[in-house]
């Protein structure tokens, strides 16, 4: 994978982390994107999945997800990278809503209209995450990173979403 893409999606992944363990070896992810994801990339994204900061990447009739785990020897965190291949084809369910604000209580929408991704294959393995695809008042310039990967991978699946 080509350097500067893996620096740029490793920073993105790096803004989703709240806890200070994985921020330190954030560095790590880097050098795994690069060394581990080939360089023809369809879309590539940093997103939450399952609680934990993760990457997703599109590659031909795969998606890898990559996030840090403890494997193997002690307690070291380290990058694990899947291949989750798509066929045969999971199935895709998206829904629109407003994020809540846990600052104004728990009804009340901090502003940001998000889409909820969620596929899901045949032997029961989900991956969901969330894009945001606006805010009060007017939309983003663009979509997010998030918004832009879910959008290919729907098409992918063979979902075009206006």
């Amino acid at each position: 994978m080509d350097d500067s893409i893996a620096t740029q999606v490793a920073n993105a992944w790096h803004e989703l982390v709240e806890d200070e363990e994985l921020r330190s070896v954030y560095g790590d992810l880097g050098v795994s994107l690069r060394t581990s994801l080939p360089d023809a990339i369809d879309a590539i994204a940093a997103v939450v999945v399952d609680g934990r900061p993760s990457v997703l990447a599109l590659v031909g009739d795969g998606l890898f997800v990559a996030a840090f785990a403890k494997v193997g020897d002690g307690d070291r965190l380290r990058v694990v990278t899947e291949r989750i291949p798509l066929s045969p084809t999971p199935t895709m369910q998206i829904h629109d809503g407003w994020r809540p604000d846990s600052s104004k209580g728990p009804f009340r929408a901090s502003g940001e209209r998000a889409r909820h991704w969620t596929v899901t294959w045949v032997d029961g393995r989900v991956i969901a995450f969330e894009s945001i695809i606006g805010r009060a008042g007017g939309f983003h310039p663009e979509a997010d990173a998030a918004e832009r990967f879910g959008r290919v991978l729907a098409a992918q699946l063979g979902w075009q979403i206006p």
